[in-house]
């Protein structure tokens, strides 16, 4: 990471506040912004690889710990967390974010990417529709189906460096007031992201990251944590004071941008047929290399790095 470049200082900061804002306005934990954001900055910051992804989402869940905990502070001075949802949930939660980051080194990286993609428009989709309910519903939750959603909620949570309320928030509106279900989700997002975290730091860092410890970047932690931090509590108190269902579809807007243009720029190049298509050209330009150039026989550097089948083919037909 150069830290001599005030441009990387001034992309973090900003990224930060604006994640620090998001978390205590909605209770999302800011990973929605924070991973697509690095995917794309890291490489700008020396970090690359093919691990990349992993360090971009164990970072982010890095992140949810000051952010929740200081847009948790806001929320509950407005008495706006039922801590009686908060301990049903959270054991369950804990156990899915650990159970997730101790096998999160075999999980296939394009997998990862999918998986956020398809909740951040899951997400977008109850932030635009949301479900109807009332302001304070007098039936108890299920246990067992509230710890079942739990866990496996904590499980893709920490997997993907979220916090928890994109399943939560929808989850305990049914039982109590938007606001504490908002507040309550900030909380929880707490003790999953330091369990996950606690567990990512502890597993071997990428060779690619020198500045990793475990999967978590720390020197990014600290610059974006410093921002967030600032930002959260107002984030926390327009949940309170605004009308948030204007600002809800505003941001779920903003995640449907965020995820097409991810989608674009990171499934695209994994695309079956059209590496199929290339294969298949590369093979003949191969074949046609040989007959005049024997050293021209070499796949073009830009294939090579896109597709590495394509770097095996080019070698098997240059060893004939």
């Amino acid at each position: 990471m150069n830290w001599g470049d005030p441009t990387v200082f001034g992309f973090l900061l900003l990224l930060g506040a604006l994640a620090g804002f998001t978390s205590g306005l909605l209770g999302v934990g800011g990973g929605t912004i924070v991973v697509p954001s690095l995917l794309f900055g890291l490489p700008l910051m020396g970090i690359s690889g093919p691990e990349m992804p992993k360090v971009a989402m164990a970072t982010s869940l890095a992140l949810v710990i000051p952010t929740t905990f200081a847009s948790a502070q806001a929320h509950a001075a407005r008495r706006g967390i039922d801590w009686y949802l908060w301990s049903l949930l959270a054991p369950s939660i804990i156990t899915g974010a650990i159970f997730t980051a101790l096998f999160a080194a075999g999980i296939n990286n394009e997998l990862l990417i999918l998986l956020f993609i398809l909740l951040v428009l899951m997400t977008a989709w109850k932030l635009i529709i949301p479900t109807s309910h009332k302001s304070q519903i007098s039936t108890k939750p299920s246990v067992m189906l509230m710890t079942l959603k739990a866990v496996s909620g904590g499980a893709l949570s920490s997997l993907l460096g979220l916090g928890v309320g994109w399943f939560t928030v929808p989850m305990m509106a049914k039982f109590t007031a938007m606001s504490r279900a908002i507040g309550t989700a900030t909380a929880l997002a707490l003790p999953m992201a330091i369990a996950g975290t606690a567990t990512y730091l502890m597993v071997q860092a990428p060779a690619e990251c020198t500045q990793c410890t475990g999967f978590v970047a720390l020197p990014i932690v600290a610059v974006i944590g410093l921002s967030a931090v600032l930002t959260a509590p107002f984030g926390a108190w327009a949940a309170h004071v605004m009308p948030v269902a204007l600002l809800k579809r505003i941001f779920a807007v903003f995640l449907i941008i965020v995820a097409g243009d991810l989608a674009y720029k990171t499934l695209l190049p994994i695309d079956m047929m059209g590496l199929i298509r290339q294969t298949l050209a590369l093979n003949k330009t191969l074949n046609r290399s040989k007959t005049t150039n024997p050293q021209a026989a070499q796949a073009p550097n830009w294939l090579l790095e896109r597709h590495p089948v394509s770097s095996e083919l080019s070698q098997a037909n240059h060893a004939r």
